[in-house]
């Protein structure tokens, strides 16, 4: 009966469990192990039973060792515990959000994209539009002084840039 009580609990339990039948105190297990008291009353109230990194496992190796388990035998309890029901709820939970928010990430940038588009789009158009008001005024001044010197000479435009010379046409 009491080993199915050890296979259903989590790692800490199960270390508080070895540590109360050998009858010692917390504060002796610190002692022992170099491992600080708040360490050790986190390990036992479960705080770590779902992590297996390098340091959780390094404190459950000493403790072990130091209360004369196997350090194996209970790594191996801690790495084959099932996840709690909540935990798994969390997880799912935590995945769900993640995915969320990449969800929303990639719809905002999606919205961005659209509007920097709609933007580039109306301000091309403006511009068109713009070119083809363009009104063109005639000069006073070119007036003036066409109306006293008479029209362009032939090489040049009515803007006063040179044009090609027309070629003379050969009547042969």
């Amino acid at each position: 009966m009491e080993s199915g009580r050890v296979q259903s609990q989590a790692i800490g339990g199960y270390l508080r469990w070895q540590r109360e039948l050998r009858e010692i105190s917390v504060e002796e297990l610190a002692a022992l192990t170099r491992i600080p008291v708040r360490s050790i009353e986190r390990l036992e109230a479960g705080f770590f039973d779902d992590q297996v990194d390098g340091f959780v496992k390094g404190f459950v190796r000493t403790v072990s060792q130091e209360l004369g388990l196997d350090a194996e035998d209970t790594l191996s309890r801690m790495l084959s515990e099932p996840e709690p029901e909540d935990r798994r709820l969390f997880n799912l939970k935590r995945r769900f959000s993640g995915v969320l928010l990449g969800f929303a990430a990639l719809s905002l940038l999606g919205v961005l994209v659209f509007v920097i588009q709609q933007l580039s789009t109306r301000q091309s158009r403006s511009s068109a539009e713009a070119h083809e008001q363009v009104i063109f005024r005639r000069d006073p001044v070119r007036a003036l002084a066409e109306s006293r010197i008479g029209p362009a000479p032939p090489g040049l435009s009515a803007a006063g840039s040179l044009e090609p010379a027309a070629e003379p046409k050969n009547s042969d």
